[in-house]
């Protein structure tokens, strides 16, 4: 009882210190593989399976057992096999040896538990062993789990794709049995690739943007292309595919989103004329493509998202500044891009600094290297930040206000700055202030015990 007892007074003389301690100097966030970025949070990907969060956490979306804002990256509780990650308006996901698990607002089930409203620790979504891709939306999810689609959360739109408009569907929904490949999801649609290249799309249609030839919202997956395709990329209202090679759009097309060459929405897949597209990307009002081993981008161009070097809107695709490039993708109103070498360049709106180039001018027509981006591997965009991995580290950009930028601030960054947390996703340093004695704690799980400072495993 003794041991106890001293034990329960180191762990409360620790949390007391945590409180009151000024942050310890953290290391940068190393060993990552994949970064995403939410309407004002993100989440890391370590090459070690664990999950790193940060930013805004008012409905627990980070995972961290708190609803606490975070400015540096803290460890996703209860995931250590993760192989993907997933971020979306309020609520994140990771697949974690084979399940999906999520957390943060659950206000349509999209945790896949309508148990609670909200999650700060990850719940296991029930009666999915094998997944391998997931994707977020507003209210909904989507999994997939060996070649089938299993879908939950809102329902208002048909989005789950079961035949009805339920506002919520609790548990896992198998929305297509077998033969799917790849998911995708925009605000309350969704669209799989099938066997053979076919694409399937169900859920919201007011613009046509599922590409059934009418506007009617589509209750259960409904055959769009044949075969063929081997990518797809969805906006709020249009959405994109390629198909052997060749690109085509449908949807809403104002300004010239859909790169058809007017601006008359189309309720089918219409071909680009263009060739050699190896990738695309949707934004909200404009889309970018890589053509020919070089980005091309059309639509609204108000900001200079299109990186043409003007603010012409472009109603077919148009070759930027930016010259070859590997992988291309789109914010709300700006563009970036890795380049041949590993750089990343940004082009658009760049009010709060999500170009990463060290101003903060209203817009930018003009393509801007992101500064210290060599060797970037990945890249994501949120509406007003951005994140890339670059030599296996995370750094971010943009807006900051909610600590989304993960470098212990709250201060927007016009220059990439390192996500700062946890070296190789696995150990952080804690430091007793106040006394200039050393002390010593064991902590437990953590199987080290130091004098000064402590190393504990997290």
């Amino acid at each position: 009882m003794k041991d106890f007892l001293n034990l329960h007074r180191v762990i409360y003389a620790l949390l007391a210190m945590m409180a009151i301690c000024p942050t310890h100097a953290s290391q940068p966030l190393t060993g990552i593989v994949q970064v995403a970025a939410g309407d004002s949070h993100a989440c890391a990907l370590t090459a070690t399976g664990t999950v790193l969060c940060w930013g805004n956490n008012n409905y627990g979306q980070l995972g961290d057992g708190s609803t606490t804002n975070r400015q540096l990256a803290e460890p996703v509780h209860g995931i250590g096999q993760a192989t993907a990650i997933a971020v979306g308006y309020r609520h994140s996901c990771a697949i974690d040896a084979g399940r999906v698990k999520c957390w943060g607002f659950n206000d349509s089930g999209q945790l896949g538990d309508v148990g609670v409203g909200q999650s700060t620790l990850p719940l296991t979504v029930p009666g999915i062993t094998s997944a391998s891709a997931v994707a977020t939306s507003f209210g909904h999810t989507c999994a997939l789990v060996g070649s089938a689609v299993k879908c939950w959360g809102a329902n208002n739109v048909g989005q789950i794709g079961n035949g009805s408009t339920s506002t919520v569907v609790a548990t896992p929904f198998t929305t297509i049995a077998s033969g799917a490949t790849a998911i995708a999801a925009a605000h309350v649609q969704t669209c799989a690739i099938v066997g053979g290249g076919a694409v399937q799309c169900w859920g919201f249609n007011g613009n046509g943007q599922l590409g059934t030839n009418n506007k009617d919202t589509a209750l259960t997956p409904t055959g769009i292309i044949p075969s063929g395709t081997t990518a797809i990329a969805m906006g709020m209202f249009h959405t994109c595919a390629i198909v052997a090679g060749t690109l085509h759009c449908w949807g809403s097309n104002g300004s010239g989103r859909l790169g058809v060459g007017d601006q008359t929405e189309r309720l089918t897949p219409t071909p680009v004329t263009a060739s050699g597209i190896t990738a695309v990307a949707a934004g909200s009002y404009h889309t970018c493509a890589l053509i020919g081993g070089a980005t091309q981008c059309w639509g609204n161009n108000y900001s200079g998202e299109l990186g043409t070097g003007d603010i012409v809107n472009r109603l077919s695709p148009a070759a930027t500044l930016i010259g070859a490039a590997t992988a291309v993708t789109t914010g709300n109103f700006y563009s970036c891009a890795l380049v041949v070498g590993g750089g990343v360049k940004c082009w658009g709106d760049n009010l709060n600094g999500a170009l990463g180039n060290g101003v903060t001018s209203v817009q930018s027509a003009h393509v801007v290297a992101v500064p210290a981006s060599a060797n970037a591997t990945t890249a994501s965009h949120s509406n007003d930040h951005g994140c890339a991995v670059v030599n296996g580290a995370a750094k971010c950009w943009g807006v900051n206000t909610n600590g989304q930028l993960g470098d212990g601030s709250t201060a927007s960054r016009t220059t990439p700055v390192g996500v700062s947390g946890l070296s190789s996703g696995s150990r952080r340093w804690l430091r007793a202030c106040g006394t200039a004695a050393p002390w010593s704690v064991v902590l437990p799980g953590a199987g080290v015990t130091t004098a000064g400072d402590s190393l504990a495993t997290v």
